[in-house]
């Protein structure tokens, strides 16, 4: 059976990936995990042609992490929303590096 994790809002889009790491805790293979935050969904509404997978033709969203994405200590390094590069600043970790670079 195929399914997807999903918010259905913004406003916890960032847990996905942990969803996905909880239920593999609970048994979930790995490879289903990842599959149910990426190719699923978009094979489950339709879209896969266009999203879900890194291939020639499709969008390029695509994330480049320190280390596995599944688990809370790896950082998100690069993002790219439709092949462009999207900054990884804002106010809060502009601020961080304002203050934890006092002497």
């Amino acid at each position: 059976m195929k399914f997807a994790f999903g918010t259905f809002n913004n406003e916890f889009v960032r847990n996905l990936p942990y969803q996905a790491a909880t239920a593999v805790g609970f048994g979930l293979p790995y490879d289903e995990a990842l599959k149910a935050v990426t190719i699923n969904p978009a094979e489950i509404w339709g879209v896969s042609d266009k999203v879900g997978s890194v291939e020639k033709g499709k969008v390029a969203d695509l994330m480049v992490t320190d280390g596995d994405p599944l688990e809370i200590q790896t950082q998100v390094k690069y993002l790219y929303i439709k092949g462009k590069e999207v900054a990884l600043t804002n106010k809060q970790t502009r601020l961080n590096d304002k203050y934890m670079s006092r002497q």
